[in-house]
Formats: C-alpha cells, structure tokens, sequence
C-alpha cells in the first residue's frame, strides 16, 4: 500500500467485514497504519468508509459482505484481504473486477489463507494471475517465542497443510464433497443386510 499510493491516486481495500478490515488491513500489528511512518500516515475516516493519504491519494474501503457496495467504485490498484473468508466471493470480486479501470495497467494484490472454493481455483488457473506463496514457518521470527509449540499439533494435519503451509486442499480424504456454500452428501446404498427393515415402521 504505501508503494502503490506513491505512484497510484485510487488504491481499494477490500475485506473480509467492516471489523476485520479495521484490526487487521488498517489497525493491526501489520496494517497499514503500523507499517507507515508518521509522515506517510494515512487518515482514516470509517464514517466515510475511506483512508486519505497525505500525498492526496485515497483508498476507498469495502467488504466482501456488500458486492453492491463496490458498485460504482473506480480502482488503479486494490489490496483485497482474505477473499476465501468473504461473505460472497465471486459476487464481491466481479465487482472489484469492473472497478479496476482506472489507469493503463489496473491491478489487485489478493492476500488470503487459501480454501478450495471455486475463485481460488480459477485465480490460480488464470495466466494473467501470479501466485506467490509463504508458509507460517517463514514467519516465525516475528511471532510469539510460545507459538511453536502451539503449531505443532497442528502439522500433518488438514488444517495445518491449510492454515500454515497454504496448501489448497482438495476433497480428498473427505466424506463429502466441499462447497463454500453447503456441503451435501453423496447418495449412497444400503448394504443388503438391511433389507429386513425395509416394511418396518420408525414412526411414532
């Protein structure tokens, strides 16, 4: 953010709620206001959903949670936090899409613990898309000296192969297919040992 607002006048926040926005994308220990220098230092006014850089830029946020809200919006540049988590991805990231028009070379930097659901997936297969990637591990210096410990019941684990080596997991392993929406069943047989109770009444 603070090299984009240098060059770039319309740079978009988009997270996963108004909340989650303000502690972590502005306010947390690697928000925008932490990383910045007095001197740099944006002002953020929630009432009007928006931070204004001291060079004149200014940063229009929104959520995942409102795709309307994004209508209108016009972006150089968009740092969209945590896509897998927002409340209507694909609704929310077509609309970021058409409010990058601005300038000759509109781009978005998407920052997000990655899940299977279907935006993932098309991102990663899209050739204009440059994937990156880090694990927890590499970022051990700077978290607490007690987290270590923490983690390691994690590893091997589905939800450590997700939350601290990025993995994109599939349905392996699963007893049902994943759906960001809802997770559905497969129709199954019973086996013939079952027949006996085929006429019996489970009613009242």
């Amino acid at each position: 953010m603070r090299e984009q607002v240098q060059h770039f006048g319309r740079v978009g926040l988009i997270g996963k709620d108004a909340s989650d926005m303000r502690s972590v994308m502005i306010d947390g220990e690697s928000g925008v206001m932490a990383v910045c220098p007095l001197w740099e230092r944006p002002v953020y006014k929630p009432s009007l959903r928006l931070l204004r850089w001291p060079n004149g830029a200014v940063s229009e946020c929104r959520t995942g949670e409102d795709p309307e809200g994004v209508r209108g919006i016009q972006f150089e540049r968009v740092w969209a936090d945590e896509i897998c988590a927002w409340a209507y991805p694909q609704e929310t990231w077509d609309m970021v899409l058409m409010a990058l028009r601005l300038g000759e070379d509109p781009r978005a930097c998407i920052t997000t613990t990655p899940k299977p659901i279907q935006l993932v997936r098309a991102l990663i297969g899209d050739p204009d898309c440059v994937v990156t990637h880090g694990t927890t591990f590499d970022n051990l210096e700077n978290l607490g000296p007690t987290f270590q410990t923490i983690i390691n019941q994690f590893e091997g684990t589905r939800l450590g192969r997700q939350e601290l080596l990025a993995e994109v997991l599939d349905d392996e392993g699963l007893a049902y297919p994943y759906n960001e929406r809802l997770h559905v069943i497969r129709p199954f047989q019973l086996p013939a040992s079952f027949d006996r109770f085929e006429h019996m009444d489970f009613g009242s």
